[in-house]
């Protein structure tokens, strides 16, 4: 099979507050350039070469820490007072290590040395004061200690009621320093640990939290969630399974410990009781035609419901101003007929459970002297669908039938085309269907609102019952002529890792390519796209939203320290955005990337010209147009929202495509 490879043609970012991103008062000098190094020899020693980006310890490990602290792009003075506080995952803080001022690389430095009073988990690191003044002058939350993890399985699919039956490890996760410039060895210790189970929904609800458990001393265990957990399912959904509440005592090391030590996930399904569809659906990149011209669109009967329907038939009379002029069932979907262009038939018959038929059918609209009057003609057509519903019994009833079999009628609607005037100053003219792609996104150190589920998203960008949805607000603003569908990957997934099967033979299955670092100033963000699939980077999606590999400092930083002060000055060469660490578009290219599993990008290429029409980026925090370098507590640097091309910043190295190449086909 030919591939078919789309390639990023429109980057939109939009922003979404309420991150929980926790500090006191904001202040002028800020912290970067976190760098974090961690000696060969443990505690008490501390010597040998000290390698860097080290993000997990054991509370005989010790390093040190360098950072960067500036106001206004100018380094503070050496003699000042800096104190930082280690804070852990409660916001309360337990250390204070000593800071002093490194004059060979203009820095400020201090000891990283758990002690034996350190409580296991993920710590912050923040400067807390200056020369007497308190805030939140920066803060690096990256450090883990005694940190305990646990891979979690779950069966795969299982119908709402059922037990089940969760497998998986815990361990200890500490990492070795190879060198300054390779990544780090993640190194995993099977300890039994205790812990607990607990099953949740895609909006973080709990369904179900099991006593203590105890693992095996090779840190394997077996659980089974009972199936009343999710017996009042009304949907299915992918639901998550977490190991939480981790603790283990190191007879060297003491105490490790974990609020949530990893993730998994199990699909539940709903039979749901005649949930069967018809969508008629016209997509075009412009939702037009002009007299006389031909179009195609597909007609789909999808079956979801727990039975089988029977004496499957859809009609679709000709609208006024077109004719049919070809109609086909794909893979041996019945038959189907002409009626002399003026009615469809499509006869069916038995559409299974769980199936989805299509019809693709081509219409001509009228020519201008067959119809003096076709200019802004709307050319929508109403398919009708009636079935048999098959006679149906009832578990609860001792299998006894509850009804006969009974006729049914559902109807759907095209939308479009509408005929517009031959001559070409009319082309801009849009009507109709606009699907696109919404990829919500947080980053390693900052994390969505809880409350900001991907299903809450959805439906404010698609539900016309919101006030003010997104749907809404086209349809006001098109009088009624454009309806913007954005289709949400992650909406309804609790959890889901980097397992995939690329249909790509150039791919390796369960791996991700992310976007390079490739430095254009100073970078200060923290990378874990080499960890992907492992201990410190699991999840790809948690909550409905997807998890980018860096964190904000990556994908925000710009050139020049900041671009706000370019942008109100109006001086372009400081008006570069979001690229310290690589390409502006960087983090879209990431999203894309992070989502191609459970999107199908073919659908959004409208115009097939092998280029996805429109796709947006929804990330966390407030945007870095001035709102989180003003706002921020403290202040940051995030992505600067705007629209662009990936074309402008990527080229694919096997094929010389430019963009981001989707593994779609």
């Amino acid at each position: 099979m030919n591939r078919v490879r789309h390639i990023w043609h429109l980057l939109a970012i939009a922003m979404l507050a309420g991150a929980m991103y926790s500090g006191v008062a904001s202040a002028d000098p800020t912290v970067t350039n976190w760098r974090i190094f961690k000696f060969p020899q443990p505690q008490p020693a501390c010597t040998g070469l000290g390698l860097g980006h080290d993000k997990f310890w054991n509370r005989g490990e010790c390093g040190f820490v360098d950072m960067t602290i500036s106001d206004g792009g100018t380094n503070i003075p050496s003699s000042s007072t800096v104190i930082i506080e280690v804070i852990d995952e409660a916001g309360t803080a337990f250390a204070s290590p000593a800071v002093s001022w490194r004059s060979d690389t203009d820095e400020w430095e201090f000891t990283f040395e758990p002690g034996a009073t350190w409580p296991p988990g993920h710590h912050c690191v923040r400067v807390t004061s200056i020369d007497g003044i308190v805030g939140n002058y920066g803060e690096n939350c990256s450090f883990s200690v005694n940190v305990l993890g646990a891979d979690v399985a779950g069966p795969g699919t299982v119908p709402a009621g059922s037990n089940i039956a969760v497998t998986g490890r815990t361990y200890q996760i500490d990492e070795v320093p190879d060198a300054l410039t390779t990544p780090n060895q993640i190194v995993e210790t099977d300890v039994p640990a205790d812990f607990k189970i607990q099953l949740v929904d895609p909006s973080n609800n709990i369904l179900y939290t099991s006593g203590v458990l105890t693992a095996a001393g090779d840190g394997t265990f077996s659980h089974v969630i009972p199936g009343s957990a999710t017996a009042l399912l009304t949907t299915g959904a992918t639901l998550g399974i977490q190991a939480i509440d981790a603790s283990y005592t190191d007879l060297s090391t003491g105490a490790w410990g974990a609020q949530l030590a990893g993730t998994g996930a199990v699909t539940v399904s709903v039979p749901s009781d005649g949930k069967v569809s018809i969508h008629n659906s016209f997509v075009s990149s412009v939702g037009w035609v002009k007299p006389g011209e031909s179009y195609p669109w597909r007609v789909f009967v999808e079956n979801t419901s727990g039975a089988d329907i029977a004496n499957a038939v859809v009609t679709i009379p000709a609208a006024d101003g077109m004719t049919f002029s070809n109609v086909t069932p794909l893979s041996g979907a019945g038959t189907a007929t002409l009626g002399g262009g003026t009615l469809v038939t499509w006869t069916i018959g038995t559409v299974p459970h769980g199936s989805k038929l299509t019809l693709v059918v081509e219409g001509v609209a009228d020519t201008e002297i067959d119809d003096p009057q076709i200019v802004w003609k709307d050319l929508s057509t109403t398919s009708t669908l009636t079935y048999d519903e098959l006679p149906r019994s009832n578990s609860k009833n001792s299998g006894r039938r509850l009804r006969t079999s009974r006729a049914l009628t559902l109807d759907s609607d095209s939308h479009g085309p509408k005929v517009i005037p031959p001559m070409a100053a009319y082309d801009t003219a849009r009507f109709g269907d606009r699907p696109y792609v919404v990829v919500p996104a947080d980053y390693t150190d900052r994390k969505h609102d809880p409350a900001n589920s991907g299903d809450l998203i959805d439906a404010k960008l698609n539900d016309p019952s919101v006030i003010g949805s997104t749907f809404n607000h086209w349809q006001e603003m098109s009088f009624g002529q454009l309806y913007p569908h954005g289709t949400i990957g992650s909406a309804g997934v609790a959890s889901a890792d980097f397992s995939v099967n690329w249909n790509d033979p150039n791919r390796t299955d369960n791996e991700f390519m992310f976007s390079q670092n490739l430095p254009n100033g100073t970078c200060t963000g923290t990378d874990f796209s080499e960890a992907a699939g492992t201990a410190a980077y699991p999840e790809r999606i948690s909550g409905g939203w997807y998890q980018l590999p860096r964190d904000t400092n990556y994908y925000g930083g710009d050139r020049y320290g900041t671009a706000l002060l370019g942008a109100l000055s109006g001086v372009g060469l400081i008006f570069a955005i979001d690229d310290a660490c690589g390409p502006t578009g960087k983090a879209v290219y990431d999203a894309a990337h992070i989502a191609d599993p459970e999107v199908d990008y073919n659908q959004f290429d409208t115009d097939k010209d092998g280029v996805v029409d429109f796709f947006m980026l929804i990330f966390v925090g407030l945007g870095g147009n001035g709102d989180s370098q003003i706002n921020g507590t403290p202040s940051y640097d995030n992505i600067w929202p705007h629209s662009s091309s990936l074309e402008f910043y990527f080229t694919d190295p096997a094929t010389g495509l430019k963009g981001y190449i989707t593994d779609d086909q």
